[in-house]
């Protein structure tokens, strides 16, 4: 019985073939076949006990030099000539490995010099990359001279200096380029800790996208390693977008960790960020806008929203936009949408038209400052306030026209309209008015956008009967979270985003907030909403409400929906004293029951309680609760 093991000295495994051995080990062989005497001058093979001892070597002697080359080979008894095979392959691989070392270190720093890693902003801003130039030739010379000049000058005074440098230079060459060439232990090029131009090679040739050519270096940046990689000549750069999933798959890393992205003036170059870790673990961020003490915003200057998969910054201007956020329950629609209606609340000239739902629990805290405020779940009032929004949009006009102007401007006094419809599929699925909401919805995105009026659209169920084309169409910005066909993806991006490698399946349960931003006319970017805790929200409403009061720009107690409530509420009271409850909520337009009216009624402090009525005790509401919630506003 035989094994095959590969041994040398100082060479890496696989250097030169394999050495077949007894599996007995090497000292009981030596021992077994006596050779303390002269031995042989070449292999000869003794047989004896059922077994063959094979005795390698053209030349073996027994001494004090084969003794001390026991003790270096690990007290492993081998023939001086494996000794001299193993120090000839180590030295060639030396200055084999040495000879590319220094060349690939030249060419490194010729690049450098150059600045190939600039190379994408030639087009653009040759300015700025003739300065990065100069200053890396003035860095060489600063630090290659004075190196060159102290080696010269050492040369004179001990002779040796120029080959010990030289020596030093060539073996760090060779050191490096041995490192470089290591066995990985396997796995992808990422998950070891480094990667160079031959690992993204491999990834594009696995990936079926031919052989490619990297620009630059391979460069870290914010916990990615960041290529720029030209395709095959005829090979269109969205086709690697596309391939999204075959380079995650050739790095061994999530789909989501790696991001090709269309290098704009060159239709065959990518841009490749693979990151180490998946860019939406962890905690969401928190909006700057829920810190205690954020001053007012001016919704006529750009807005964050989110933060992209680099945790940079991802804003917009907000006139002459719209927006659509679309994604399945769950996939952090309402909480990314909120850091929107956050900003809006906090400039307090920006007006806010609301069309609550499920009662208006999710928007209450809103809905003190709202301009104008549908009854919850009554498609019939959200008609006519979208009715009302477009005479305001035509009135609006007529301003814009006296100005001679073509759009509103800040100076003309009229604030931004936001109109923030919470859930669209139940109104565009209405029966009797879901025709209508399309068309007055269609009107205002195609027609507000130079008249400040700024429609926000949200559904949990992104289908073509929701968002027709026509009105999507018209979207400016739109959010598409998790989604559960690629289908609904493109219902909300666009028609034939996803077969272009962005789809919204991508995300995971997880990942809540997590989706594909659309800012046109730009490719979606892969982002994540902001989480706010429901209190600090309420902080955040709070804050909005004071700002406005001391703006001077509240609604009006005529027009503020809670004054339209309590007064509806007197009104059913009546000369009493008291009401109940089931009474109350029978004859009032905005409750549907008892459960729904001490929803109302509760953010006022106006809570029912058992009271004497008609000769028994029953739940109701007193006058004077309500009449001091009124006078309290």
């Amino acid at each position: 019985m035989t094994e095959t093991i590969s041994r040398g000295l100082w060479e890496e495994p696989d250097a030169f073939p394999a050495v077949r051995r007894p599996v007995l080990d090497v000292d009981e062989l030596i021992r077994k076949a006596e050779l303390d005497g002269p031995k042989p001058t070449r292999a000869v093979a003794r047989r004896g006990n059922g077994m063959t001892t094979v005795v390698t070597g053209k030349v073996t002697t027994s001494g004090p030099a084969v003794r001390r080359v026991h003790r270096w080979s690990r007290d492993r008894r081998v023939a001086p000539e494996v000794v001299v095979r193993v120090v000839a392959r180590t030295t060639g691989r030396t200055l084999l490995y040495g000879t590319l070392g220094t060349a690939r270190a030249t060419g490194h720093l010729w690049r450098w010099v150059r600045a190939d890693d600039y190379a994408a902003h030639i087009a653009t801003k040759p300015e700025f990359v003739e300065r990065i130039r100069r200053r890396r030739r003035l860095t060489l010379a600063w630090t290659g001279g004075p190196a060159t000049v102290s080696t010269v000058v050492g040369s004179f005074l001990w002779t040796p200096t120029p080959y010990l440098v030289g020596t030093a230079v060539f073996g760090t060459a060779a050191a490096v380029e041995w490192w470089r060439r290591r066995p990985k232990g396997g796995g992808p090029a990422l998950l070891t800790g480094r990667m160079g131009s031959k690992a993204v090679r491999e990834a594009f040739a696995a990936a079926k996208l031919g052989d490619v050519r990297i620009i630059g270096p391979v460069v870290r940046d914010a916990g990615a390693w960041v290529a720029m990689v030209e395709l095959p000549g005829g090979v269109p750069a969205d086709k690697a977008v596309r391939r999204g999933a075959e380079l995650a798959s050739a790095f061994g890393t999530d789909p989501a960790q790696v991001d090709a992205s269309s290098v704009m003036g060159h239709g065959g170059r990518v841009l490749l960020r693979v990151y180490d870790e998946h860019p939406f673990a962890g905690d969401s961020p928190a909006n700057p806008l829920a810190r205690p003490g954020t001053g007012p915003v001016d919704m006529w200057e750009r807005v964050e929203l989110f933060r992209d998969i680099r945790d940079q910054a991802v804003t917009v201007s907000a006139f002459e936009g719209s927006f659509l956020y679309g994604g399945q329950p769950g996939a952090g629609k309402s909480m990314s949408a909120l850091a929107l209606l956050m900003a809006v609340a906090l400039d307090p000239h920006a007006e806010l038209w609301l069309t609550p739902v499920k009662r208006g629990v999710d928007t209450q805290a809103w809905h003190p400052i709202c301009s104008r405020l549908s009854t919850p779940d009554d498609t019939g009032s959200v008609v006519a306030l979208l009715g009302d929004l477009v005479e305001e949009m035509g009135r609006r006009y007529d301003v814009i026209l006296s100005k001679g102007a073509k759009k509103l401007d800040p100076a003309m006094g009229e604030p931004l309209v936001f109109l923030w419809v919470d859930e669209l599929a139940g109104l565009c699925l209405d029966p009797d008015h879901g025709k209508a909401v399309k068309e007055l919805l269609r009107k205002l995105a195609a027609e507000g956008r130079a008249a400040g009026i700024v429609p926000v659209l949200l559904t949990q169920k992104p289908e073509d009967r929701v968002i027709p084309s026509f009105l999507r169409d018209l979207i400016k910005y739109r959010w598409a979270g998790r989604c559960a066909t690629p289908e609904m993806s493109d219902t909300v991006l666009g028609r034939g985003y996803a077969a272009r490698g962005f789809n919204a399946m991508e995300f995971a349960e997880e990942h809540r907030g997590a989706g594909l931003f659309l800012s046109e006319p730009s490719r979606p970017a892969r982002v994540r909403g902001f989480f706010t805790p429901d209190a600090h929200a309420d902080d955040v409403a709070r804050r909005a409400y004071e700002l406005r009061k001391a703006a001077g720009t509240l609604p009006t107690l005529d027009d503020d929906p809670r004054t339209v409530l309590l007064r509806s509420v007197l009104d059913v009271i009546g000369e009493r004293d008291r009401v109940t409850s089931a009474e109350l909520a029978d004859k009032l337009d905005q409750a549907d029951d008892v459960e729904h009216l001490a929803t109302l009624l509760r953010p006022f402090r106006v809570t029912p309680g058992p009271l004497w009525i008609g000769g028994a005790t029953k739940r109701g509401y007193e006058r004077a609760a309500v009449e001091s919630a009124l006078d309290g506003l």
